[in-house]
């Protein structure tokens, strides 16, 4: 079983990288990389909502976007690289913006997850496409602003501090090997 999840990880990995040259392939294969985190960070918060917490409509929430991150891999050979960027790209910023805006208080720190776009920009989006980029920091930003700023009802209960805890300790290792990545 071991080797059938290790298998099924290469080749979401290598997706639609088979005939492209060195540099488009490697950029290829680190998007690759994020749409795998989405899917298994995402999965991971539909785990704790549903099970932990034992929030369902925050857990179905979670798979819908664990589903869309999981659609990347079905864009990428059929719209294209920059098709497939986008796509990546505004699951994670309309993800970020629910949750943040309408999912849970501004207390519990979702909205910070913000700053893990910013690496997630500059990683998904090379230089040639740098308006893209900036419209994903703009886009991101906003959010940040508007979520400290604005207080709509939310969609769901309250939730305990344990999930502060949880979303800073399953988030900053994710921003730290973000970052790790960009800097390299």
């Amino acid at each position: 079983m071991l080797h059938t999840i290790r298998h099924g990880l290469k080749q979401a990995h290598n997706a639609h990288t088979r005939h492209l040259p060195g540099h488009v392939s490697a950029q290829v294969r680190v998007v690759n990389l994020l749409a795998i985190m989405g899917v298994g960070l995402s999965g991971l918060y539909t785990a704790l909502y549903g099970i932990v917490f034992q929030s369902l409509p925050a857990a179905g929430l979670n798979i819908v976007f664990t589903l869309a991150y999981l659609a990347y891999f079905w864009v990428l050979p059929r719209g294209g690289l920059l098709a497939s960027r986008i796509w990546i790209t505004l699951v994670f910023v309309v993800q970020i913006a629910v949750f943040s805006l309408w999912a849970f208080p501004r207390e519990s720190g979702y909205h910070l997850h913000v700053i893990a776009g910013i690496p997630f920009a500059f990683l998904v989006f090379p230089h040639p496409e740098r308006w893209w980029r900036a419209a994903t920091v703009v886009a991101l930003l906003g959010i940040f602003f508007v979520a400290e700023w604005w207080n709509p009802p939310k969609l769901f209960g309250e939730h305990p501090r344990v999930y502060a805890r949880a979303t800073y300790l399953l988030v900053v290792p994710v921003i730290a090997l973000l970052v790790a990545v960009v800097l390299q």
